[in-house]
């Protein structure tokens, strides 16, 4: 239509191409700069700094151990450590202090988290226990076994009781959830871990032996993952699993029961497999229903 001059004047020589993106100074070779077991000027400065280094993280190691001797002062904890393995106190009074230790668990009524009357009855040999259970306004409604969950007609009040644990049925959707101080803690989810952190309460030392422990956690993930958490294949491996290591032992960690078979007992009648249970399987879990720390486990699967 018409031609317009150009607003600015360029021409291809007047623009200096770059040979290269960036450039960067010599690392390898450069003059002033000693390689180790070379000597040079630099080497003496490089030690003063790491030295400085050094002197600044022992300093603060020192404050973080002044502050953790401070916190076990203040809460009567005593600890003390060996070169391969974790000691603890074998007192369970000094794991929770002089003040009442409040738990509260969150469960959906169609998948108890049985393994829970285990654990209160274990920790009832240790401590002054209290209980309670809630129906949450999410769920409609709830059998009578279960709002009778304990079951053992035991009320204590609360400034006896040195361990108050409260079972709230609710509509949660991925297993239940644990909180001990609901106001600056992110919620402990899953039953195996529900259960490891009691199992720490009643039985501080049991993971001071670490093939023990490793084999607690073995037992523990295959119940979260492969029993409750897995499809039918892997349902069915696990349970493989066990009857072969149940073919060796009565229980899965000790010559008694433990929380790891309360745990595994509960996954697996979560998952459908304790009705049809044959072999080694079914003997176990025969003796897990006859044992006393069960207990009311019975009538809640009755």
């Amino acid at each position: 239509m018409f031609k317009v001059e150009p607003h600015y004047k360029f021409e291809s020589k007047d623009v200096d191409l770059p040979k290269c993106m960036f450039k960067m100074d010599k690392i390898v070779g450069k003059e002033g700069v000693s390689l180790p077991g070379q000597g040079g000027t630099n080497g003496p400065i490089d030690i003063q700094s790491l030295e400085k280094r050094q002197d600044k993280i022992l300093k603060e190691l020192a404050e973080i151990e002044k502050e953790v001797k401070n916190l076990e002062e203040k809460f009567g904890v005593e600890t003390t450590t060996a070169a391969s393995t974790k000691q603890v106190t074998s007192g369970t009074a000094a794991v929770i202090g002089n003040i009442i230790h409040d738990v509260v668990v969150y469960a959906n009524p169609s998948s108890p988290p049985h393994s829970l009357v285990y654990l209160y009855n274990r920790l009832q040999e240790s401590y002054t226990c209290r209980t309670a259970v809630h129906v949450h306004s999410s769920v409609q409604s709830v059998p009578e076994k279960l709002l009778n969950y304990f079951g053992n007609g035991v009320t204590v009040e609360r400034p006896e009781a040195q361990i108050s644990l409260t079972l709230i049925w609710k509509d949660v959707k991925h297993g239940p959830e644990m909180r001990v101080n609901p106001s600056d803690q992110t919620p402990i989810c899953g039953e195996a871990n529900i259960a490891r952190y009691l199992a720490r309460l009643f039985q501080p030392s049991y993971e001071a032996d670490l093939h023990s422990a490793c084999l607690a956690d073995h037992w523990l993930d295959l119940a979260s993952f492969s029993l409750v958490g897995g499809n039918t294949k892997e349902r069915a491996a696990a349970v493989r699993s066990l009857n072969s290591h149940l073919g060796k032992k009565s229980w899965l960690l000790e010559s008694t029961s433990s929380f790891v078979d309360a745990v595994v007992f509960s996954a697996l009648h979560q998952a459908g497999q304790r009705s049809g249970a044959s072999g080694n399987v079914k003997r176990w879990l025969q003796g897990c229903e006859s044992d006393r720390l069960f207990g009311q486990m019975r009538t809640l699967l009755a």
